[in-house]
């Protein structure tokens, strides 16, 4: 299936927030979201299957996102997010640990624990945009305890391991159209099985420098 970009502008303003938001609920895990660019809000949202895992990419104005507790126990999805920053300025929250990130870094949190976040944007740093891969926790190639010890931390994707992983994700969007579905789920592998482009850019893992 190719990658499908849906984006707001095509609906009236005061239906635009709305619905990208119920959009967004439907393919990550469901999170509180609001944002005070509601009353007019230009986003896009889209997604690509690979197979066992998913790839989202997304663009917002400035918004406040909370998984709480209560939503957790309502569904729950067990995975990790994988997020590269694409544009403007993110903030992450969970386990205690704090992270602000921008274009160029990686960072990522579970499913399963609370967490929040806040998405800046302005006419310097532009829009908020991000990829962000949803791994189930089963797949992740790394026990869980380096993952948990990863998790709302910076990681550079702007050279080494974690450019690759980059580069390879945003390839997987730009060519999803001339890829079949078995094509895209075996690339899709890449990502997470043993040796993974994943799993050696979190091993890399450490403060995205500045």
């Amino acid at each position: 299936m190719a990658f499908v970009e849906f984006d707001t502008l095509l609906l009236p303003g005061d239906q635009r927030f709305d619905w990208w938001r119920q959009l967004v609920g439907q393919g990550v895990a469901p999170t509180r979201i609001t944002s005070d660019f509601a009353a007019d809000f230009v986003g896009s949202v889209g997604s690509l299957d690979l197979g066992r895992i998913q790839l989202t990419k997304m663009s917002f104005p400035g918004l406040r996102s909370e998984r709480t507790a209560e939503l957790i126990r309502r569904a729950d999805p067990e995975a990790y997010e994988l997020t590269l920053i694409l544009g403007g300025s993110m903030g992450v929250e969970q386990d205690r640990h704090t992270t602000r990130l921008a274009a160029g870094d990686l960072s990522m949190w579970t499913s399963s624990r609370p967490y929040s976040g806040e998405a800046m944007s302005g006419p310097v740093i532009g829009a908020s945009r991000a990829l962000i891969l949803h791994l189930p926790r089963a797949l992740v190639p790394l026990p869980e305890a380096r993952v948990d010890s990863l998790l709302a931390h910076g990681l550079s994707a702007r050279a080494g391991v974690g450019k690759v992983l980059a580069d390879f994700l945003g390839s997987l969007v730009g060519q999803a159209a001339v890829l079949d579905d078995l094509s895209l789920a075996r690339l899709g592998e890449t990502t997470w099985r043993g040796g993974s482009l994943t799993g050696r850019a979190l091993e890399a893992g450490g403060r995205a420098p500045r």
